[in-house]
């Protein structure tokens, strides 16, 4: 039996007792933060929002949440050395990365650090 029909391909995270899967998002700005937790509650059950690099790797590597998205610029570690800390430390982690930047370089660092998807804002 295949691992999923065609049409019906397996969600990216488990299913929960809320039916919501988990998310820690990560941005130092508070109102971009609260502009994109707003979006994200009705589909996420967000448990915990780091203002820097560093509460995010420790975040992640204490909550293990479904997805992580992260912002590329973050005071103290920034967003492309926390997604490459926790990849080394939760490689199954699936990282989104949120940036203002356009530049070959911050897409190339990001996919190299091991993100699975971006967002320009």
């Amino acid at each position: 039996m295949p691992a999923s029909a065609p049409g019906f391909e397996r969600p990216m995270w488990p299913a929960l007792n809320l039916g919501k899967p988990t998310v820690l998002f990560a941005e130092d700005h508070a109102m971009v933060a609260a502009g994109i937790a707003k979006l994200l509650e009705n589909r996420f059950q967000i448990i915990g929002t780091p203002v820097n690099g560093r509460e995010l790797v420790q975040l992640a590597l204490e909550r293990k949440p479904d997805l992580i998205v992260v912002d590329i610029s973050m005071p103290l570690l920034n967003g492309i050395e926390a997604t490459r800390q926790i990849c080394r430390t939760t490689p199954n982690a699936r990282i989104v990365v949120l940036t203002q930047q356009t530049g070959k370089e911050y897409v190339q660092a990001a996919l190299q650090a091991g993100e699975i998807g971006r967002a320009h804002v």
